[in-house]
C-alpha cells in the first residue's frame, strides 16, 4: 500500500485550512490584470500604465518610488509613464505593482501598526537585495530580475497570511519571538501549527496562480540546501537575508554563508559584500521607500 509522504500530508493540511477559511480574499483584480499582461507577448508599456493608473493608490506609490532619493532620477517624475520609462522600467513596475496589490489584499494587524510598517520595510530591503544579487549573476544562471524582485518583495507574505487566517497562532508566535529573539522560529512554527509561514504563503500564492519560480522561492527561502526547481532564485533570497541580517537591517541571527554558495551562484563574495555595504549605506533611501507602502486599507 502506498502512503503519502509527510510533506504531502503537510500540503493537504495547509490546503484544507485555507479552504476552510471563509474570509480569505480572491486574487486582486489589479494582480489578475498584471498576470494576464505578463503572459501577453504583445504587451507594451502603455498597457501597464493603464493598469497602474486605474488604481489611484497604486499609481501614487509607483510615482513616489520613482521620485525617491534611492533612484536619484534626473528631472521630476510627473506620471506613471515617467516612472516606468525613465526610472524604474517595465519589469520592475510590473512586479512592484503585483507585490503591492497582494500586500494590500490581506488585513493589517490593526493593533500592531508598527508590525505592518516593519513588514514593508523588510519586504523593500529583500526586494532590493534579491534584485542586486540576480543582476550580479552570470547570464547562464541568472533568474529574471523581475521574478527575483517579486520573490524578495513577497518573502514575508506568510506574516500577513498568518494574521488573517490564523490570528491566535500569530499572537502566540509573536509572544514567543519576543521571549526568544535568537530562537528557531521555523521550528516553533512547526511545533505549534505543523507547518511554517513560508509553506502557508507558498500554498496561497500557488492557489492564486503566481509564477512557479516565485512560489518555490518563497517556500524554500529558509532552506540553504534546497536543490529542486528554480533553486537559484530560492538561494538568492536566502543569501540576501543573511547579508542583510549580518548588517543589522533586518531582525534575526545571520547564518554563516559558505564560499560554496557564492561559487554556486557565480558570484564574487568580495563584490557582493561591497554592493551590500553600499546598499546599507543608502539606508535612508530604502526606509523612505518602505514608508511609501500602504499601512492601512
Amino acid at each position: 500500500m502506498h502512503f503519502p509522504s509527510s510533506s504531502k500530508f503537510t500540503s493537504l493540511r495547509i490546503l484544507q485550512r485555507l479552504e476552510d477559511t471563509l474570509e480569505l480574499p480572491p486574487l486582486p483584480e489589479t494582480t489578475q490584470r498584471i498576470m494576464r499582461l505578463r503572459s501577453d507577448p504583445k504587451a507594451v508599456m502603455g498597457d501597464l500604465v493603464d493598469i497602474v493608473e486605474s488604481d489611484p493608490g497604486l499609481a501614487a506609490q509607483v510615482v513616489s518610488w520613482a521620485s525617491s532619493s534611492f533612484y536619484a532620477s534626473a528631472g521630476q517624475v510627473r506620471s506613471v509613464h515617467d516612472a516606468i520609462s525613465r526610472v524604474l522600467g517595465f519589469d520592475t513596475v510590473m512586479n512592484l505593482a503585483m507585490g503591492l496589490a497582494l500586500g494590500r489584499t490581506l488585513k493589517a494587524p490593526l493593533d500592531q501598526p508598527e508590525g505592518y510598517r516593519d513588514y514593508w520595510q523588510q519586504a523593500t530591503w529583500q526586494a532590493q537585495s534579491a534584485g542586486i544579487l540576480a543582476g550580479m549573476m552570470p547570464r547562464t544562471k541568472r533568474p529574471l530580475f523581475g521574478l527575483a524582485y517579486l520573490a524578495g518583495l513577497l518573502h514575508n507574505f506568510g506574516d500577513l497570511v498568518l494574521v488573517q487566517v490564523f490570528p491566535p497562532y500569530h499572537e502566540q508566535l509573536m509572544r514567543w519571538q519576543g521571549d526568544n529573539p535568537a530562537g528557531d522560529r521555523a521550528a516553533q512554527e512547526q511545533k505549534l501549527m505543523g507547518f511554517s509561514r513560508e509553506q502557508i504563503a507558498a500554498r496561497l500564492l500557488e492557489n492564486w496562480g503566481m509564477p512557479d519560480e516565485v512560489t518555490l522561492a518563497v517556500r524554500h527561502q529558509a532552506d540553504a540546501d534546497y536543490s529542486g526547481p528554480h533553486h537559484y532564485l530560492a538561494r538568492i533570497v536566502w543569501l540576501g537575508r543573511q547579508l542583510l541580517t549580518a548588517r543589522g537591517v533586518v531582525p534575526g541571527r545571520a547564518e554563516p554563508v559558505p564560499q560554496s554558495v557564492f561559487e554556486e551562484l557565480g558570484l564574487s563574495r568580495q563584490r557582493v559584500e561591497q554592493q551590500f555595504d553600499a546598499l546599507v549605506h543608502n539606508r535612508d533611501g530604502i526606509m523612505a521607500m518602505a514608508g511609501m507602502m500602504p499601512l492601512a486599507r
